[in-house]
């Protein structure tokens, strides 16, 4: 079983690798169209899925499980394919309908790091895959384990390492990529609250830095408000958009924040859009 799943992250960041000499162009925008996804003969996941988002817009995605949530991400990533509808990537002035055409990284529910590897080894990974030197890949891996503030366990392992500093590992070996669009699926739902909210205020301060697009999946409406400008509720059985809310909160967001009245109301109204979509399916 360990074996199958290391296989299938290597096979997942083979999938989605930067190429050495790739174009910098950023993301225009992400349209999707009509999507809908069913697995085999089985009732739709997905149905309806219209959706925009412009160049460095921050969406989080929230509603009950078994919404489609995670499977509407992976679409995104081109990890599984729609059964319907269509999805367009527009940078530099050109369209394409494959994710292949922009870099993207995916940061999965569990860090997945390989028990064998340093950290160093493992935020190499990706570009060890893509072809890049020794020294070059060495190289960039330090300069995001600094960036993520995990430059002082560098040679540790996996092991060694608390919950949320193998989730900061899993962000610089993202990041090592150098996306311009970030796909993160529940990245931080193991971990405790005080970890969780400090990871926010990082991921921010990352995407600050770096300027990439995002796609975040998450059961906590605090995190999709601090997060998101703009946060997608889902209806389940099939999901569907239930709503499209903006979170009309400037950056840089600060831990202070979650204490303002403007904080708290709009978290107030992700909750009941979030509970209207249980209450139909009570």
């Amino acid at each position: 079983m360990k074996e199958d799943r290391i296989d299938t992250l290597v096979r997942t960041m083979t999938e989605l690798q930067t190429t050495p000499g790739a174009t910098t162009a950023p993301v225009g925008y992400l349209e999707i169209s009509g999507l809908q996804k069913s697995f085999g003969e089985g009732p739709a996941v997905l149905a309806d899925i219209n959706l925009t988002l412009a160049r460095g817009d921050f969406l989080a995605v929230i509603g009950p499980s078994g919404c489609g949530k995670s499977t509407l991400l992976k679409i995104i990533a081109g990890l599984i394919k729609a059964s319907a509808g269509s999805i367009v990537f527009t940078h530099s002035g050109a369209r394409a309908d494959t994710p292949s055409a922009l870099r993207r990284a995916f940061v999965f529910q569990d860090a997945n790091l390989l028990p064998w590897a340093t950290i160093a080894d493992n935020v190499a990974l990706p570009l060890r895959l893509a072809g890049y030197a020794q020294a070059e890949r060495l190289a960039r891996a330090a300069a995001m384990l600094e960036l993520v503030k995990l430059a002082p366990a560098s040679q540790l392992y996996p092991r060694e390492l608390s919950g949320g500093m193998r989730m900061r590992a899993s962000l610089a070996r993202a990041l090592a990529t150098q996306p311009e669009l970030m796909l993160l699926d529940e990245p931080f739902g193991a971990l405790d609250e005080m970890t969780r909210d400090e990871l926010n205020e990082d991921l921010l301060e990352l995407r600050e830095r770096q300027r990439w697009t995002a796609v975040f999946v998450t059961h906590s409406v605090t995190e999709a408000v601090f997060l998101a400008n703009k946060v997608l509720v889902l209806s389940a059985n099939p999901g569907r958009m239930h709503a499209l809310l903006d979170i009309d909160l400037p950056y840089p967001r600060t831990a202070e924040m979650r204490l303002m009245p403007e904080f708290l109301r709009l978290v107030a109204m992700v909750t009941a859009s979030l509970h209207s979509v249980r209450v139909k399916l009570s």
